[in-house]
């Protein structure tokens, strides 16, 4: 598989290979953990693996294929048209809540982040974000406040934690996955709505001197 990303159209047959092998690894760490964790030798790999890290919802099994896609979705030729996209990204995603569904009812799940669903969701989405129209007037802060979010969540995560155990709350903003995705989502984006203050303030004290 030869995909032209720079000048010397560098080849990442082997970065393919490796992102999907790990995903599916991380898929039977998380989502599908059930039906392997009986399983001889392959479940004493996963005790390996959650002796290093909780989760393979990590660095290693989770996120390349998706810097992948990101890198694939940049060439043209691997775009589809907008209808195309539309529908592939609803029916992915109605096959993602089924799949999410049944392996919930079966309980078998580990943990709740990886699905093979999630692919083509993920696929389709990147691909709709690129043909919406934004106008170049769009306020900088937006792109700057979703950069935040993204990289504060974690921290925000363990704080939500934190504070549900201190004031006993702790079945409704960590068990419930509800709860505590609107919980930490309030509070991260509280945070940047004041870190942007701060700068903006400061940026104006900067340029008065």
């Amino acid at each position: 598989m030869q995909i032209k990303l720079t000048k010397n159209n560098i080849s990442i047959q082997a970065a393919v290979y490796f992102s999907l092998i790990a995903y599916v690894i991380g898929i039977f760490g998380d989502s599908y953990y059930g039906l392997i964790k009986n399983v001889p030798f392959i479940s004493s790999l996963y005790i390996g693996i959650f002796y290093i890290s909780s989760y393979t919802r990590n660095g290693i099994f989770f996120a390349p294929i998706y810097i992948l896609l990101g890198m694939i979705v940049s060439v043209p030729k691997f775009h589809c048209r907008k209808q195309v996209c539309k529908y592939g990204f609803i029916l992915s995603l109605l096959f993602m809540l089924l799949e999410g569904w049944i392996t919930y009812c079966l309980n078998i799940q580990k943990h709740n982040s990886m699905y093979f669903f999630l692919l083509p969701v993920m696929y389709f989405l990147f691909q709709l974000l690129l043909h919406a129209k934004v106008s170049r007037k769009a306020p900088t802060w937006i792109r700057d406040s979703s950069m935040m979010v993204y990289i504060i969540h974690p921290a925000v995560i363990i704080i939500v934690r934190r504070i549900a155990k201190v004031i006993g709350l702790t079945k409704i903003l960590v068990e419930n996955s509800f709860f505590q995705y609107i919980s930490v989502c309030f509070l991260s984006w509280t945070f940047v709505f004041f870190i942007q203050i701060f700068f903006k303030r400061r940026g104006r004290n900067v340029s008065k001197r």
